[in-house]
Order: structure tokens, then C-alpha cells, then sequence
């Protein structure tokens, strides 16, 4: 399976019709197209995105390159204002959505969440997990039969195209917060979450405090039962100004960056625009 996680921004808005012709057309190895939109976490050049670049404007652009209206709101996943997931089936490069029946879907999630099975495991340990389950509730053998008839009977001509090949690809529309403007309700339905030393918090509040994460010093024990600190800033670093920080003693606070001189170190070493 392919992953592609694209970051959407002011000058690549253009080529998002390119972009998503290319994964329908790749189906068969790309199944989850992700796309990012450009957010000011405090460092780097970008800043804010324009106004243009926005989940109904990226979503509208998806929709138009495939010639298809998708029900985004019928799949949620974390909150309305973040998420955006659509799953879809390509046949004959033609696309179509998996989810029509809202309802359906939100009762098939209710009465299978019991089954924590993921592709790691396996086809097989799928089918058989899903089959026991089914049986256990045969009512729904029969409206999944009827909820597949459909979407087949949808798709007849695309599957003849295709010689009944049929490839999943599923699109994601991630709309980070800027980090001065975070909110509270957002940050608490995350669902793209970031492990830290302190356990797990949202991206867009990782990435308002990358610097308090990644640059603080960890206290460990080693094999000889000797307590340490280990520094993510080394020595080089240090001596060579690189990433100037404030010097403190053993007993204070964890150090801290100058926001400026990270702003400046980031564009010396993070220049590039990429898609």
C-alpha cells in the first residue's frame, strides 16, 4: 500500500486536478491520497495560506478532477472543522464512493467496533474475524448483500471496462489550526495525535510546541542503574551557534529556544517549497 501525504499550499493549489488524475490513475498501488493544508506554526516561510486554500476548496477541486459529487459529511472522523475522510472504489479510472447510506455506515461502526482486526493481521484473520461477527448477526448478511448489489449495479460499466478490477483509494483532508489561533474543541477531537514524553497530544498543538517536545532534556537510567540526562542538542551544536539556547545549570528548568533564532535557523535549513 502507498501512502502519499501532501502539503497543500499557495503556490501548489494549481496542481491538486494533476495531482489527484495521478492517483486515480495509480490506484492499483496508491489507496490513500492525504492532503495536508499549509498552516503558520511559528517557524519556516510560509506563514498563514491564502484565503483560496481551504477543506471546500481543496475538497471542490478533488470532486472536479473526478467528475463526482462525494457525501464527505457522511464519514466523520475527529472534528467536522479538521477532518475530511472519503473512501472510494476505482474501476475503469472511474470513481466511486463506498459510503452512500450515512445511517448504514454509523450502525455498522456501533455494532462491529468490538473488532479491532487491521490489515497487519491479515486477509485471512479478516475474513474470519468478520465472518464470526456476521453470523453472530445474521441481519446484517442481508443488508450488506443489498448495500453491495447497489453500488455493483452503480458501477457496471466502469467494472466491464475494467475486467472486474476494482482498486480502494481513500482521500483525507487534513486542515491544520495556525498556531496562534488554536481552539480547545478541536485540539480534544483529534484524532491525528502525536506521541510525546508526555503522551499523546494533537499535531496542531505539537506542532504550536515542537520546541518544549523535542528539544527537552530527558532524564533516563542506564544499564548500570546510573541516572543521566540525555540533551537532543549536542555539543556541536551548541559551540557552532547553530541553534543558540540559553545556558542553564543541571537544577533549573528545561532550556528553552529563542524564537527568533529558530525562525532563522529553519529557513537556512528547511528553504525548500515541496509538494
Amino acid at each position: 500500500m502507498i501512502i502519499f501525504n501532501t502539503t497543500v499550499h499557495t503556490d501548489n493549489f494549481k496542481e491538486l486536478p494533476m495531482l489527484v488524475d495521478f492517483f486515480v490513475q495509480h490506484a492499483d498501488a496508491i489507496s490513500f491520497a492525504s492532503f495536508q493544508l499549509q498552516a503558520e506554526t511559528g517557524r519556516g516561510e510560509w506563514g498563514a495560506r491564502a484565503d483560496v486554500i481551504d477543506p471546500v476548496t481543496v475538497k471542490a477541486a478533488i470532486e472536479k478532477t473526478i467528475s463526482k459529487v462525494l457525501q464527505w459529511e457522511k464519514v466523520r472522523i475527529g472534528h467536522s472543522d479538521c477532518h475530511s475522510y472519503m473512501p472510494t472504489l476505482v474501476a475503469g479510472k472511474q470513481v466511486y464512493s463506498v459510503v452512500d447510506d450515512a445511517q448504514l455506515f454509523a450502525q455498522f461502526i456501533e455494532d462491529f467496533k468490538h473488532i479491532q482486526t487491521t490489515r497487519q493481521h491479515g486477509t485471512t484473520q479478516i475474513i474470519w474475524d468478520y465472518s464470526k461477527a456476521l453470523l453472530a448477526r445474521p441481519t446484517w448478511i442481508w443488508k450488506l448483500a443489498k448495500a453491495t448489489s447497489l453500488k455493483l449495479f452503480e458501477m457496471r460499466s466502469s467494472l466491464f471496462k475494467s475486467k472486474g478490477r476494482v482498486h480502494k483509494l481513500s482521500f483525507f483532508v487534513q486542515n491544520f489550526m495556525d498556531a496562534n489561533a488554536l481552539q480547545q474543541d478541536r485540539i480534544d477531537a483529534c484524532s491525528f495525535m502525536v506521541m510525546t514524553a508526555d503522551g499523546s497530544i494533537s499535531m496542531c498543538k505539537h506542532n504550536a510546541e515542537r520546541d518544549e517536545h523535542i528539544l527537552k532534556p530527558l532524564t533516563y537510567t542506564d544499564r548500570r542503574g546510573q541516572v543521566k540526562q540525555y540533551q537532543p542538542l549536542g555539543e556541536r551544536y551548541k559551540q557552532n551557534n547553530i541553534i543558540p539556547i540559553r545556558q542553564i545549570s543541571d537544577t533549573t528548568t528545561p532550556s528553552s529556544l529563542s524564537a527568533k533564532a529558530l525562525t532563522a535557523s529553519d529557513k537556512r535549513h528547511h528553504p525548500a517549497k515541496s509538494v
